[in-house]
């Protein structure tokens, strides 16, 4: 069988121009794609006497508290927990229609070193600052808003709070309800 030289250079030049002008080269970082928030219609706010989908006992147990007092509960709820003989101070919050970036640009004006993260599956920063005493805050996105744990040692600065932050966060995120 014969093929005829013209007919097999157009095909030959038209798949190699094809090939060519189809390929590039693509600068910067493969990134895992972002489905968004994986609970979208959770609720994480006071429920059942819970903060955070969280008992009391469970937040005692976090940070490896001796005492735990809630002396306020509601939208936000705070607590004063004893550590040995370290007074630690923790709030938790959830903004139902709030935005991690809005948070993220707040925690930056005010000072705060923040290290982006990933907790269960959800976008979250660490915004941690130290004024009096060692401070930081894990916030995540949720339901349809924003949650966070800030964890504070009164007076004292050679604690890493970004760690029982972090284990709040993470025990929220886990929780059922």
């Amino acid at each position: 069988m014969r093929w005829p030289v013209k007919p097999v250079a157009v095909v030959t030049v038209t798949a190699v121009v094809t090939v060519a002008g189809c390929s590039q080269t693509v600068s910067g970082t493969a990134l895992r794609a972002d489905s968004g928030v994986p609970d979208p219609n959770r609720s994480y706010g006071y429920v059942d006497d819970r903060c955070g989908l969280l008992v009391d006992s469970s937040i005692q147990q976090a940070i490896g508290a001796d005492h735990i007092v809630r002396p306020y509960s509601g939208a936000v709820c705070q607590y004063v927990l004893a550590r040995g003989s370290a007074m630690v101070d923790v709030t938790f919050s959830w903004y139902e229609t709030g935005s991690l970036d809005r948070e993220r640009s707040l925690a930056a004006e005010r000072g705060a070193t923040v290290t982006e993260k990933v907790v269960e599956r959800h976008q979250a920063f660490l915004a941690r600052r130290d004024t009096t005493g060692a401070a930081c805050s894990a916030t995540a996105a949720a339901g349809t808003g924003v949650l966070s744990w800030w964890v504070q040692f009164r007076g004292q600065s050679d604690v890493d709070p970004c760690k029982d932050a972090e284990r709040l966060l993470t025990a929220t995120l886990q929780s059922d309800m």
